[in-house]
């Protein structure tokens, strides 16, 4: 019976503390990903601004394509330069939440991982003490104890590879949220060095970070087959 419930904790462990968790961060790139967007079209919006005119009217901000969800009586509406500074104010708040939000859940994945690497090493201690023994055990538990091996290492895998894009995605959070680059210059860089964009850089993390992307090192029929074992066999 202890071997089950190695295994129950096991998946506890998996699905609450590392599925879920990676889950979230996922969730916390897209949000990443969109504000960057966001801050440094309204930084440009604030620039163009001091170049030309107070304000814009709703007119030629839907030009920019930006959609606002704004509606006045009064027919003709204008977004002041205030309002995009409040945006932009909110945004850059709500970006480093995000970003404090990353650091703190990678930190929880690793810690996670580390769990899973205990409760396996105790299912391995208690196995090998058994086998010593020469207790019967269950035909089936060899088999259990490879897959749980298996998935473990997998999963090692892709934290190693999530923490380094969460290492680019926060590293990558400077002036360039806000500054376009000179346009000359850029299309002279290398493609590595165009691809050093703050926007680039969260939107090709967002876009790397799902268990279903190709570069994932875990597939989600091996995650179902190990959560859905018990010890109803043995």
């Amino acid at each position: 019976k202890k071997y089950w419930n190695f295994l129950r904790t096991f998946q506890s462990i998996l699905q609450r503390d590392w599925l879920r968790v990676d889950d979230n961060l996922g969730q916390l790139m897209e949000s990443i990903s969109n504000l960057r967007q966001r801050i440094y079209w309204e930084s440009q919006q604030i620039k163009e601004i001091k170049e030309r005119k107070n304000h814009f009217s709703m007119k030629e901000l839907r030009n920019k394509s930006w959609t606002l969800n704004c509606s006045s009586r009064q027919g003709k509406v204008y977004l002041l330069k205030q309002d995009i500074k409040l945006a932009l104010s909110h945004d850059l708040r709500q970006h480093e939440l995000m970003m404090s939000g990353v650091r703190s859940l990678i930190s929880n994945l690793n810690q996670a991982q580390e769990t899973l690497g205990r409760r396996l090493e105790e299912m391995l201690i208690h196995d090998m003490h058994l086998r010593e023994e020469d207790f019967d055990v269950n035909p089936k538990l060899p088999g259990m104890i490879i897959t749980m091996e298996h998935i473990y290492h997998c999963l090692a895998e892709e934290l190693y590879r999530k923490q380094m894009l969460t290492i680019q995605v926060l590293e990558s959070s400077n002036n360039h949220l806000f500054i376009a680059p000179n346009c000359i210059d850029y299309y002279q860089q290398s493609i590595d060095n165009r691809q050093q964009n703050p926007r680039t850089i969260a939107h090709s993390c967002k876009q790397k970070w799902s268990r279903a992307s190709k570069h994932s090192y875990i597939r989600e029929s091996q995650l179902q087959y190990l959560l859905q074992m018990n010890g109803t066999s043995e």
